[in-house]
């Protein structure tokens, strides 16, 4: 019986890789289209990306119940790469948070992100503003594995009431400074399947603080027609860089992305 299903599975894994997949972390960088007269540093469209995630998100003392996020990001050339995103986590229509980024690839080692995100909470009549600015340096260090690390730091603006225009710190609003890190190592063994592992003290759509330190499992499943789904797991650690912290995050959520080649 053990060796039937190993060769049921060996089986299966090369029927599925020899479909008509296509694993974008197999090529090496991103293939910028150059016009004709124009820098692919200026104008190079690539493609366009939508993605729509849904899962379950438990927070401590914040929320315990599903999240939506809704993405989608536009690859224009080496030095113009924009995406926007929304992320809702509580009742009601109204998105709590919301992203606008920049990325910029001038090498092919390294990438430069700049992005907004505002997080809302009307509950507390809190609102917060986060200016962020990450370096990622990656490395492709087979077809099979890649590795990168970003670094940086975020800027943030929390505005105590955001009924009161009045402007006085520490009365009306504070300012923190925190320094941000996430690190990854993906895997590429199969034409439709990429799963990674990765921790740090971000979120694509969030900010902590920098004594905080999340842990994530992520896998995508590639189709034809360049769609893409996802299955990720995690969970975060409050008080973690002292090492005596306890675990007041947990989630699991899934996704559909579809991108639209120029």
């Amino acid at each position: 019986m053990k060796n039937f299903f190993i060769l049921f599975f060996l089986f299966t894994a090369i029927i599925l890789n020899s479909l008509k997949y296509d694993n974008p972390n197999w090529e090496f960088g991103i293939r910028y289209k150059k016009l004709a007269g124009v820098s692919d540093y200026l104008f190079a469209p690539t493609s366009l990306d939508f993605r729509l995630e849904s899962g379950f998100e438990y927070v401590d003392g914040m929320r315990f119940g599903f999240v939506y996020d809704t993405s989608i990001g536009i690859k224009l050339s080496k030095l113009f790469n924009f995406d926007f995103g929304l992320k809702h986590t509580r009742n009601g229509l109204e998105p709590d948070v919301f992203r606008a980024g920049w990325e910029m690839n001038p090498v092919f080692f390294m990438s430069v992100e700049i992005y907004y995100i505002y997080r809302d909470f009307n509950d507390f009549k809190i609102g917060e503003s986060n200016i962020v600015v990450l370096t990622n340096f990656y490395v492709d260090l087979i077809k099979w594995v890649d590795f990168s690390i970003k670094t940086g730091a975020a800027f943030q603006f929390v505005d105590l009431n955001i009924f009161d225009q009045k402007i006085t710190y520490k009365e009306d609003f504070l300012f923190q400074f925190f320094f941000l890190f996430d690190i990854e190592i993906a895997f590429n063994p199969a034409k439709f399947y990429t799963f990674a592992f990765r921790f740090g003290n971000r979120d694509d759509m969030e900010i902590f603080s920098s004594n905080y330190l999340q842990f994530e499992y992520k896998n995508r499943f590639y189709m034809p027609k360049n769609i893409s789904f996802n299955f990720d797991i995690g969970y975060g650690v409050a008080g973690a860089l002292p090492f005596a912290g306890y675990i007041n995050k947990f989630w699991i959520k899934s996704g559909i992305g579809y991108e639209l080649d120029f």
